[in-house]
């Protein structure tokens, strides 16, 4: 099929982020929700004579910006957009507000607490009626005495001194555990800031006169991404989406193209 000069277009279905100098593929977007490419330039005009009409137009600032919201956040997405790399591994990670029942003056934490020996607990509240934080008890080394108690990392068993607690009575623990090696890190470092990425846009476009339709990709081959970005949460709101911004750089020191949008005819 010939390629169309006449076309409407829907939406961009995916975009594919790549390195600038040799393409290697950072990382894709399968489900855009919306994208927006917009272009645009300065004209300033030679005015003058009476009526101070325009006598010449003279144009510069040529540019493109775009913006694509993904319906899921992906780490490697989110990295791009940092400048930082995600680190999958194991790492360290809070535990907040456990809540765990005492028992004849023992619990027990669900995990184990990590850090420094006798020290590992950051936080133990006994529970108020109200489920606010009650008496804050105190992380000791050996035999707890009053208001105190003892924790054993080895079997995760919390010691508390005899009456403090009555049985059924609820804690709230804060502590640190060890997650393990398929975990991933996604790091905002103030000193380092979003990539400079060649962005492919993959489509369809439709013949106006023939209904038939044709791939398209319009390619950005140099895009500094935008480091804003945000997490839109609510209770009762719709899932929170992502928002990647970019703006056209010039291409490279031998080309002064912005982006070429290719609309297939068909591929040998």
């Amino acid at each position: 099929m010939t390629a169309p000069k006449r076309w409407a277009i829907q939406q961009i279905f995916s975009q594919t982020y790549k390195n600038v100098a040799n393409t290697q593929v950072y990382a894709t977007i399968d489900d855009l929700k919306t994208c927006t490419v917009e272009n645009a330039q300065e004209n300033v005009y030679s005015m003058g004579g009476v009526g101070n009409p325009y006598l010449t137009s003279h144009s510069h600032s040529k540019r493109t910006t775009g913006t694509a919201t993904a319906a899921t956040f992906k780490n490697d997405i989110i990295g791009l957009i940092t400048g930082t790399d995600v680190v999958t591994g194991t790492t360290t990670t809070p535990v907040n507000g456990e809540i765990q029942t005492v028992t004849s003056n023992a619990s027990l934490t669900t995990y184990t607490a990590v850090g420094t020996t006798d020290e590992e607990i950051i936080g133990l509240f006994e529970v108020g009626a109200d489920g606010s934080l009650g008496t804050e008890y105190t992380q000791v080394a050996g035999a707890p005495a009053t208001g105190e108690y003892q924790y054993d990392s080895g079997t995760k068993v919390l010691t508390f001194f005899a009456g403090d607690l009555d049985d059924g009575s609820e804690i709230s623990i804060f502590y640190e555990a060890t997650a393990d090696t398929t975990s991933h890190t996604v790091t905002n470092d103030s000193g380092t800031f979003s990539k400079i990425v060649r962005i492919e846009m993959d489509t369809l476009v439709q013949d106006v006169c023939s209904g038939d339709e044709f791939a398209a990709t319009l390619i950005v081959y140099k895009a500094k991404l935008q480091g804003n970005f945000s997490f839109d949460i609510s209770a009762d709101g719709d899932p929170a989406s992502l928002d990647v911004s970019f703006e056209a750089l010039k291409a490279s020191c031998a080309s002064s193209n912005l982006w070429d949008l290719k609309i297939i005819g068909s591929l040998t």
